[in-house]
Formats: C-alpha cells, structure tokens, sequence
C-alpha cells in the first residue's frame, strides 16, 4: 500500500490554503497493488496473492456480463484455484475483504 502525507499551508491539487488542517492528510494510493493474479495454462490454476484484511475474505470469478462462475474463501497469503472449467475467455477476479473490494482481469487461453 502506497501513501502520500500532505503537510503544510498550500494543496497540492487546486492550490488554495488548508483552513482546518491540523494533522497530516493521507492519501491511499494503489489498492490494485495488493493483489497479484496470474495464470498457469499448464497446470490449469489461478494463482492469487493477497494479504487479508479480515478473517472472512471471499473470492468471486465473474464474466465480463457480471455472472458469478466460482466463489470462495481466501485464508492464505498465496491461494490456487482450478480455472480446469472455464471455457477460453476473460474474466474478473474479485476479492471481497470487509470495506475492500479488489478486482482484477485475467484470461484463459486455449
């Protein structure tokens, strides 16, 4: 995770003077970086890397149409999951972690 402190009297974006800023302002920046999806062709798999937030982080493979194709739990750091049944396409792999929720692309090739 990626965060920027803001300091002093200007802001950076429109330049008008903080009023009521008396703390450091953090922006967060990158929630894609926390997670990490790759596809294995050989074996079949999907290989997620994602650190939780929760104990009840739950995985969704959608299509680009919005259908759910698998669902499950995430409760390791790295997770493989067999795409052996998906036909030749591009997918959408969601993370649900609490108030989070990461999605990424991948595809299955032929």
């Amino acid at each position: 995770m990626r965060s920027f402190l803001f300091y002093g009297d200007r802001n950076p974006i429109g330049h008008e003077p903080y009023t009521a800023l008396k703390t450091p302002l953090t922006m967060i920046v990158g929630l894609q970086d926390l997670l990490k999806v790759r596809t294995d062709l050989v074996s079949k798999q999907v290989h997620v890397r994602y650190r939780s937030k929760t104990q009840r982080t739950i995985f969704d493979i959608c299509d680009y149409c919005g259908r759910i194709l698998k669902s499950g739990n995430i409760s390791r750091l790295d997770t493989s999951i067999s795409i052996a049944d998906l036909a030749p396409d591009s997918y959408i792999f969601l993370i649900l972690d609490g108030d989070r929720a990461i999605s990424r692309r991948f595809t299955v090739r032929a």
